[in-house]
């Protein structure tokens, strides 16, 4: 008799047990440390690809961590965000992190997690991770290359003359790592190039002016960091004073360019919830080899491209859809 009764005391806890997990099983956790803030084009379609992917997922538990690394660049701000950022890993206690972008990586991976015993993934960061010791046993990802390549091909194609390039953007983390390879690649495309990386709005106008009168192109890689940014009011410069092409590689520079081809920022995250997704179901970081973005998409501004009277080869333009 006291046999049965504490058979079933003990299943009838179990099934209590069962009841108040939902499952039987406590939800995994995923920690999306995001390098910049919420309504910043690029990172913002990265980390909306991996909610996307875990909105339908009751056990998962996403939380998200914006590092704010680009509207206040002063150190004591980003040193007190990183140990917020610290301070979240430990509380939350995730079962994988997912890092986007330069700054996520650079200032919190890299240093306190990179052999940690915390699964990593990453997405965005630019060109190369080997200067961050990665990829290790605990951390992947993909890397982002924008289609410099084949944006400067279709300029090339379509305007023979120009020789020299000015490429001009906002003085970030991502930035300041881009400007070398960027010069490399354009001179490996037989253009000069300058580059100026600059802090605030007024700086960039400046600098955008000069350049249409210095340049016979100009490339804006994007507008990260850049203090004081107002998109309409740059469109509506840009308009006023634009007279040579200017092209991008970046979606959310399109406003302001007459053409590009772009990378699918979306790409990269469902990439990284996918393999953090799959690192949850039992596989290691060292299963996924580091990636590359392979997926392009390329735009045309019309209103800026009849302000400069540019009008491109019919295989050229079948390729470009009007950006919107």
């Amino acid at each position: 008799m006291r046999r049965r009764v504490w058979a079933r005391a003990a299943a009838i806890f179990c099934l209590q047990a069962l009841l108040l997990s939902g499952c039987g099983e406590s939800p995994r956790r995923i920690l999306y440390l995001n390098s910049y803030h919420e309504g910043y084009a690029p990172s913002d379609e990265k980390m909306i690809a991996v909610q996307q992917a875990v909105a339908a997922r009751p056990d998962i538990v996403l939380k998200i961590f914006f590092l704010d690394a680009q509207r206040q660049r002063d150190e004591k701000h980003l040193q007190a965000r990183i140990r917020e950022a610290l301070k979240t890993v430990e509380d939350f206690n995730p079962d994988v992190l997912i890092a986007a972008d330069d700054d996520a990586v650079k200032h919190v991976i890299a240093p306190y997690f990179r052999k940690g015993r915390i699964p990593v993934v990453f997405c965005g960061v630019d060109w190369t991770c080997q200067q961050y010791g990665l990829p290790t046993g605990q951390v992947t990802g993909i890397l982002e290359i924008p289609p410099v390549r084949e944006t400067v091909q279709a300029l090339r194609d379509n305007v023979p003359s120009v020789r020299n390039c000015f490429v001009l953007s906002g003085n970030s983390v991502s930035d300041r790592k881009n400007a070398r390879t960027l010069e490399t690649l354009l001179r490996g495309e037989g253009l000069h190039s300058e580059t100026m990386l600059v802090n605030d709005f007024t700086e960039w106008k400046r600098h955008f002016d000069a350049a249409n009168n210095t340049a016979d192109a100009v490339f804006l890689p994007s507008m990260g960091g850049i203090d004081g940014w107002d998109d309409t009011k740059a469109f509506e410069f840009v308009f006023r004073t634009i007279r040579k092409p200017v092209f991008t590689c970046e979606r959310s520079m399109m406003r302001y360019a007459v053409f590009g081809f772009t990378m699918v920022e979306s790409e990269q995250g469902q990439w990284a919830v996918r393999t953090a997704l799959e690192i949850l179901s039992g596989k290691s970081p060292v299963d996924f080899p580091v990636a590359v973005n392979r997926e392009t998409r390329g735009y045309i501004n019309p209103v800026l491209a009849d302000r400069i009277e540019l009008e491109f080869k019919p295989e050229t333009q079948t390729r470009l859809e009007p950006v919107k």
